[in-house]
């Protein structure tokens, strides 16, 4: 079954995603995997902060209290030596993360930030898709929609484009699910605090589905075609076969 994080790693470039699912990680440095999975347990706990009375930052560095102690518990992986440095780098952005927040509650939509589900596995025989989403939020029309954490920068508008690939898979699994159109999702900035929502586009939908074909393609043994022009700056392209290529080194010159 295709995985909907798989979705955008493919639409970037299947031999990416071929390398992913052939043993490569994404991240070559254990202390930047370990503060991405941190800082997604604070921001899970984001809403805790701004229902209680007082300080948001305050109410923050409580919250990111709560993590530290029991991260250990959660991810059983992460040394306390690389929790101590995560806890510290997120520390550092606890005044940004508040200001963003504060803007949150003034704009009286604090409602966005708080899950109804967390961390929910849904799966679809019929789209052979399958995911685990971080959490679904109430849509404000008395339904739910998907919402996704990222804990790198945001766009100066709108979301990234993997964003919305990843967010769209989840929207058409909980279609499935709740048997209704979902007609948006949202990605939550954690690192600047920030909630972006989004329409579902019909030609985000197109593509979802292109690649869960292309992704069932490659299980079946049709050779992954690299996407040239990500080469440059991809993480894996070291462990890439198709890197050395004349052509690949052409296109970089871009």
């Amino acid at each position: 079954m295709v995985r909907v994080s798989e979705i955008p790693l493919y639409s970037a470039c299947p031999v990416r995603l071929k390398l992913v699912r052939d043993g490569a990680s994404l991240w070559k440095d254990e202390k930047r995997r370990a503060l991405h999975m941190v800082h997604k347990e604070w921001a899970l706990r984001y809403h805790i902060a701004l229902a209680h009375s007082g300080s948001i930052r305050e109410n923050l560095l409580s919250e990111l209290s709560w993590v530290r102690k029991n991260v250990p518990r959660i991810h059983t992986d992460i040394a306390r030596d690389t929790l101590s440095y995560a806890i510290s780098e997120l520390s550092d952005h606890v005044d940004d993360v508040a200001a963003s927040l504060s803007a949150i509650v003034e704009r009286e939509e604090e409602w966005m930030l708080e899950p109804v589900k967390v961390q929910h596995t849904m799966y679809s025989d019929g789209l052979g898709l399958g995911g685990m989403v971080d959490k679904l939020v109430a849509d404000g029309r008395g339904g739910v929609l998907p919402s996704i954490i990222r804990t790198g920068s945001a766009p100066a508008t709108g979301v990234w484009e993997s964003d919305r690939l990843q967010a769209t898979g989840y929207a058409l699994l909980l279609e499935e699910k709740e048997g209704r159109s979902i007609g948006g999702a949202q990605v939550e900035y954690a690192s600047m605090g920030v909630v972006r929502r989004l329409f579902i586009r019909a030609s985000d939908r197109r593509e979802c589905l292109r690649c869960v074909e292309g992704i069932r393609a490659l299980e079946e043994g049709r050779r992954a075609k690299p996407n040239h022009r990500m080469c440059k700056r991809c993480s894996l392209k070291e462990e890439c076969p198709s890197t050395g290529t004349l052509l690949s080194k052409l296109l970089e010159r871009l």
